[in-house]
C-alpha cells in the first residue's frame, strides 16, 4: 500500500473558484408556490478536485471515458439536484402526495445533464405512505444515512456496493416500485420502516436492457436521542445477469458534539458468468466532532477478497473539514485514497459524485477537493 504524499497532492491552480462560491446568499429558502400543494427545492453542490488514477500516462490517453486520470484538477457536479413535490389533502387524514426531482449536471461534462432522481406518486394515511415511482433502494437508503462526506469525492459508493472489478452496481434505485413506509413514535425515540417491490427494475442510467429485473426489499430503524440501529436488505433477481442478497447493518452514537458510526455490507451474487466479484463482505467506521461552525471528519472502509480470488480486497481512508456558513450553506474540504490489493481495481471516486477516478489492479487513487453545497 502507498501512503499520502503531502508535498505533491494538492494542485488545486483554480482553488480561488471554493472561496468565491461560499460568498453565495447567506440563507436558503423552501419556495411553497402554491402552499403545500407545490413546494421547489433543491441542492447546489459544486466542487474543485484534484485527482490522480495512479495509472501509467499511456493509459491515462486511450482512456474514451475519462476515468483514469492523472495529476488533473476538474470542476465537477455532485449530485446536484431540483425538484417539486407536494401534498393534497382529501381528508383530516388521508392525502394525495407526489415527487418530481431531477439530478443536474451543471459542469457540462456528461451528456445527461438532466436525470431522473427519486420521483413518485402516493398516497399518506394513518398507517404511513405507499408510493409508485423510482426511488432509492432500502440498501441505497440506509447507507445514506450511517456515512460521511456524502456525494463527495470520499463518498461511500467506491467501496460499500461496488464490486472489485466493476465498481459501484447496488447503490442504485428501483424503477417502476411500489413502496410503503411508516414512521411511529417510540419511547423517546422512534422507529421507521420501508418495504419496497418491482417487478421491473431497469436502470436505465446504464444504458443496457435490464427487463425481468426483480426487486424486494426491507429497511428497519429505531432511532433514540444518543444511539440508533438499521438494518436493511434488498434481494435482486436478474439483475445484470445476477441473483444478489445484499444486507446492510448501522449502529450510530451520538454523545454531544461527537458522533460516531459503525456499518457493515454482506453481499451475496450468484452471476450467470461465474464471476462474483460482489460476493465479499465490507465494513467501515466514521466519526465527526463538531467545533462551533466547523466539523471535523474521518471515515474508512475496508472489504474483504471476493468469491475464490485471494488478495482482491481493498482499504479507503478519507478525511475532511466542513465549515457552516449558514443553516443553508457549507464549504467543505475532503481527501480520500484507496489502497487496492493486486486482484481489485476498486475506484478511488465512485457512487453519487459527479466525476468517478478509475484504476488498474493494484492501483492507490486518491483525490482532494474543496467544495460547497447550498440546500433549499
Amino acid at each position: 500500500m502507498t501512503y499520502l504524499n503531502w508535498g505533491s497532492m494538492f494542485k488545486l491552480k483554480s482553488g480561488l473558484v471554493g472561496c468565491a462560491l461560499l460568498a453565495l446568499p447567506a440563507s436558503g429558502f423552501s419556495a411553497e408556490v402554491i402552499g403545500k400543494k407545490l413546494e421547489l427545492y433543491g441542492v447546489m453542490h459544486g466542487s474543485v478536485d484534484y485527482r490522480d488514477s495512479d495509472v501509467p500516462e499511456a493509459v491515462v490517453d486511450r482512456d474514451s471515458d475519462d476515468k483514469f486520470v492523472s495529476d488533473d484538477t476538474i470542476l465537477s457536479s455532485n449530485s446536484s439536484r431540483l425538484g417539486v413535490k407536494g401534498e393534497w389533502s382529501v381528508t383530516d387524514d388521508w392525502s394525495l402526495i407526489y415527487q418530481w426531482e431531477h439530478g443536474l449536471d451543471f459542469t457540462g461534462t456528461k451528456s445527461d445533464a438532466f436525470s431522473l432522481r427519486n420521483s413518485f406518486v402516493g398516497v399518506k394515511s394513518p398507517w404511513g405512505d405507499v408510493l409508485f415511482g423510482r426511488y432509492d433502494t432500502a440498501f441505497k437508503m440506509l447507507g445514506s444515512k450511517y456515512s460521511l462526506m456524502n456525494d463527495t469525492v470520499a463518498d461511500r459508493g467506491a467501496i460499500l456496493g461496488a464490486s472489485a472489478l466493476g465498481g459501484s452496481l447496488i447503490n442504485t434505485r428501483a424503477d417502476k416500485v411500489l413502496m410503503w413506509r411508516n414512521k411511529v413514535p417510540m419511547g423517546p425515540g422512534y422507529f421507521d420502516w420501508v418495504a419496497q417491490y418491482s417487478q421491473d427494475c431497469t436502470k436505465p442510467s446504464k444504458h443496457r436492457d435490464n427487463n425481468g429485473c426483480n426487486l424486494a426489499a426491507l429497511g428497519l430503524q429505531w432511532k433514540g436521542e444518543v444511539y440508533s440501529v438499521a438494518f436493511a436488505h434488498d434481494h435482486w433477481e436478474d439483475f445484470y445477469g445476477s441473483d444478489i442478497d445484499a444486507t446492510r447493518l448501522a449502529v450510530r452514537a451520538a454523545k454531544g458534539d461527537v458522533t460516531v458510526s459503525l456499518i457493515a455490507d454482506i453481499v451475496q451474487q450468484d452471476s450467470e458468468t461465474g464471476i462474483n466479484a460482489l460476493d465479499r463482505e465490507a465494513y467501515g467506521a466514521n466519526v465527526a466532532y463538531r467545533l462551533g461552525p466547523w466539523n471535523l471528519m474521518a471515515q474508512s472502509f475496508v472489504v474483504t477478497d471476493y468469491e475464490d480470488t485471494d488478495d482482491s480486497g481493498a482499504l479507503m481512508m478519507s478525511a475532511g473539514v466542513e465549515r457552516k456558513v449558514t443553516s443553508a450553506l457549507k464549504g467543505y474540504l475532503v481527501y480520500t485514497q484507496t489502497d487496492n490489493d493486486s486482484n481489485a481495481r476498486f475506484q478511488g471516486v465512485d457512487g453519487s459524485h459527479g466525476e468517478e477516478v478509475a484504476t488498474l489492479l493494484g492501483g492507490t487513487p486518491k483525490a482532494l477537493s474543496l467544495g460547497f453545497k447550498y440546500v433549499f
